[in-house]
């Protein structure tokens, strides 16, 4: 009797315990897509890498202690859909010219609110070289 009460004192514990990490390390999340446009109706360029916003570098900042979450180098390297947790981040969108060229500058930045399970469409909208930080 005594080892069949044991035996379910500690089953009790381990399910308690395994309820309460379940509930801990369960994270809210939503999705969201990016897209970025540049805005500048007087541009005449033949370099079309300037405006081509798929080499447009993303930068994702929290809102609350401006900690980075994470940096893409080229949107294209996003996936389609990005899963963040639930919360205000700030998006900051730049094109990354080349080191050997003077190309222009365009940046945008967008204020981003996620809720668990919504799925979110961020336009951002680059002008040239506007200091947004």
């Amino acid at each position: 009797m005594n080892s069949g009460l044991k035996t379910i004192l500690v089953s009790i514990i381990i399910l308690f315990t395994a309820c309460e990490n379940i509930f801990q390390s369960q994270q809210h999340f939503g999705d969201v897509s990016f897209q970025i446009e540049v805005t500048e109706p007087d541009l005449y360029t033949s370099d079309l890498s300037i405006t081509n916003t798929d080499l447009f570098a993303i930068r994702i900042e929290n809102v609350v202690d401006r900690s980075e979450v994470i940096t893409f180098s080229h949107l294209h390297d996003i996936p389609s859909t990005l899963k963040l947790k639930q919360g205000q981040y700030d998006v900051f969108a730049y094109s990354s010219p080349s080191e050997e060229s003077d190309e222009l500058i365009f940046k945008g930045k967008k204020r981003l609110t996620v809720i668990e399970g919504n799925a979110t469409l961020l336009n951002i909208q680059c002008i040239q070289g506007i200091d947004q930080e």
